[in-house]
């Protein structure tokens, strides 16, 4: 099976551990991925809450280095979550380009140097506008995931106005579960009208439930709603142990698509939303 996932922590938690992928106790490791024929995994950089923004700055280097020393790293992507770690210096995205982060999700909690997250009711600051634009010169897609209703719509007018695309790396229904952190239906129409593509997160507050078939239920929503090209998986994998029944690693998520299949969603959409709609979108972009 090709699996294709937009969003762990598990780079994080290797790091903060000293494990490597063969030795890991996260959700994520090498046993886990040899699951998969072919996969493709976006590991994020955490900033870690109680760390300052300049301190989170430094971590990150230690953590890539941490990541890519890892014999049995499989392909990857890298990203960026809480851009506080850029501490009012725009010019520090050059050096998380050079390192090989494409996906920045600027906000997690909170107001920070780059503005308001999803428990607050603030938009993006002016240095928070900055980083925005700044991503779009260098070619880092903006993740609105985390980000208050005030700055997703903010990020969203950008990319129109650059004609470009924003992705919510780990995101679900807002309709199915009015979660202030899930996406309302009018975001993610916005999204998938700029090209972008929406990552369902395992996380089971924001699912609503914790049965497997809840997952089925917001990727049923948003295939419905943005069309069956724009739903992926965002897992969040070591960002949370809320996991859904029978869920304990990445090896689970296959059951997520047997149950799919039991539920007649078709192997070509079981196919697309566990692949190829992540992997088109950045074949896009290279």
């Amino acid at each position: 099976m090709r699996y294709f996932d937009l969003h762990c922590d598990t780079a994080t938690a290797l790091y903060d551990r000293g494990e490597t992928l063969k030795t890991s106790t996260c959700q994520i490791s090498s046993g886990t991925i040899s699951h998969f024929d072919v996969m493709t995994q976006v590991f994020a950089v955490f900033s870690k809450p109680g760390m300052s923004d300049e301190d989170c700055y430094r971590r990150f280097f230690k953590v890539v280095e941490h990541l890519k020393s890892d014999p049995d790293l499989p392909l990857h992507i890298l990203s960026v979550e809480d851009a506080r770690l850029l501490d009012g210096d725009a010019a520090r995205l050059d050096a998380l380009y050079s390192e090989g982060v494409r996906i920045l999700t600027p906000l997690w909690s909170g107001v920070t140097c780059v503005g308001g997250s999803f428990d607050t009711d603030e938009g993006l600051s002016p240095f928070g506008f900055d980083v925005i634009e700044k991503c779009f010169d260098l070619g880092i897609i903006p993740d609105v995931s985390h980000a208050s209703r005030k700055s997703t719509a903010e990020i969203i007018r950008c990319a129109e106005a650059r004609g470009t695309a924003v992705i919510a790396s780990h995101s679900d229904s807002y309709e199915v579960n009015p979660h202030p952190r899930n996406l309302t239906d009018g975001e993610a129409k916005e999204i998938a009208a700029l090209g972008g593509v929406v990552g369902i997160c395992l996380h089971t507050p924001h699912l609503g439930d914790e049965d497997v078939d809840t997952v089925l239920k917001h990727i049923a929503h948003f295939v419905n709603l943005i069309g069956e090209d724009g739903v992926c998986l965002g897992c969040d994998l070591d960002g949370t142990d809320k996991l859904p029944g029978g869920i304990k690693n990445q090896a689970d998520v296959i059951k997520i698509a047997e149950e799919m299949e039991k539920q007649g969603f078709g192997k070509n959409l079981i196919n697309k939303v566990f692949y190829e709609n992540a992997n088109a979108f950045f074949e896009k972009r290279r």
